[in-house]
């Protein structure tokens, strides 16, 4: 009985590669993760590019991935060739902020891909701006000095966070750029659209000055 236990062991092992975990992980394939496990594939294998399940399972938002792979021993703070985590992967897919990973390719920052936030809110498909510059998609023609600077300061080791007017498919909108160096020469941009809020506070100052302007040709006339 122990020699038939080792056979079927032994035949599992043999028809299952780290490929395969991460297959599992990616479609939330449990019994296959806790199976692949078993047969002896280490938990934080990885592809030629550094990628494990776990950030597999993060990308595709597989929530009872995440927590199996996590319980049986997964590492949490690996990182991939490009320096990207199971954490920043799953931030990638499923955040409902725009993010682009770009690397920087003579002297520009070029994307390399975009979540599906970024495709919701620019407008944009993924396969129509990967191989583009970063600013030659999303600045305004009268903001590319600006978006030339903030890039540079991200290559130079720089985080930054400011507000910016960016263009869309649609026209430009309002964001909250946050964008720092990960890894060598990459770029992991995350933008949140703030339109709404920067409209109301437009509304606002425009209405202030109404008010003021009111004020001061009351204040003219009563003197």
């Amino acid at each position: 009985k122990d020699a038939v236990g080792r056979s079927e062991a032994i035949d599992l092992e043999a028809q299952l590669f780290p490929s395969d975990l991460c297959t599992a992980a990616q479609e939330g394939n449990t019994a296959l993760i806790e199976e692949a496990l078993q047969a002896g594939i280490a938990v934080d294998g990885a592809d030629p590019d550094g990628k494990t399940a776990l950030m597999t399972a993060g990308e595709a938002g597989q929530a009872a991935s995440v927590r199996l792979l996590l319980r049986l021993g997964a590492t949490a703070d690996l990182v991939d060739v490009d320096g990207w985590s199971a954490a920043m992967f799953a931030a990638k897919e499923n955040s409902a902020d725009c993010i682009i990973d770009s690397e920087f390719v003579d002297g520009e920052s070029v994307i390399r891909a975009v979540n599906p936030a970024f495709e919701a809110t620019f407008g944009y498909d993924e396969s129509e701006v990967v191989g583009r510059a970063i600013d030659d998609v999303v600045a305004p023609d009268d903001r590319l000095d600006e978006a030339a600077k903030l890039t540079e300061m991200v290559r130079a080791g720089d985080f930054v966070q400011t507000e910016v007017r960016r263009q869309t498919a649609n026209g430009e909108r309002d964001f909250l750029l946050r964008s720092v160096p990960v890894g060598e020469d990459t770029i992991y941009a995350v933008y949140t659209d703030i339109t709404a809020r920067r409209d109301i506070e437009r509304e606002m100052e425009a209405q202030n000055r109404r008010l003021d302007e009111f004020t001061s040709v009351v204040d003219r006339r009563v003197a």
